[in-house]
């Protein structure tokens, strides 16, 4: 007698869902990369490069006009806290999540602590490059 065994289908590893997520975002399909990210997140937590990666999608996703039931904007600040969390030296994160709390505090007035925290802590982590564009916003902000 003979042994069938039907298919299963094998659970991507953290990186194939991580290398999923930069593909579908390289194609601008920011749900399903999202969706990789957060698979990827499931398999290896602790790994603030794909909490970051999920928050860019995020970000990005903001400004597209999507019915999405997730609110991009927070979920976006979640995630960038979340790497940070993880990788208190993680520059960019700090960078991207301070220029969204600047954009909230042009449209309502709030956020300017959080948004010159962030900013300023950026630029003590990114002593070598010209930040010209920070520096202006960090003049902006009361």
């Amino acid at each position: 007698s003979t042994i069938v065994f039907a298919p299963t289908s094998t659970p991507r590893s953290s990186s194939a869902n991580e290398r999923l997520g930069d593909r579908l975002m390289a194609y601008g399909q920011l749900e399903e990369a999202i969706d990789a990210y957060s698979e990827a997140i499931d398999a290896d937590y602790d790994n603030p490069t794909l909490y970051f990666k999920r928050a860019i999608a995020f970000t990005d996703l903001i400004d597209e006009s999507s019915n999405s039931p997730l609110d991009p904007l927070e979920a976006a600040i979640t995630n960038y806290t979340a790497a940070i969390q993880l990788d208190e030296t993680l520059a960019d994160a700090y960078l991207r999540r301070g220029l969204l709390y600047y954009e909230l505090w042009t449209i309502h007035d709030e956020f300017a602590d959080e948004s010159r925290a962030d900013l300023e802590y950026y630029l003590t982590l990114s002593v070598d490059t010209e930040n010209v564009t920070v520096n202006q916003i960090l003049d902006e902000l009361p």
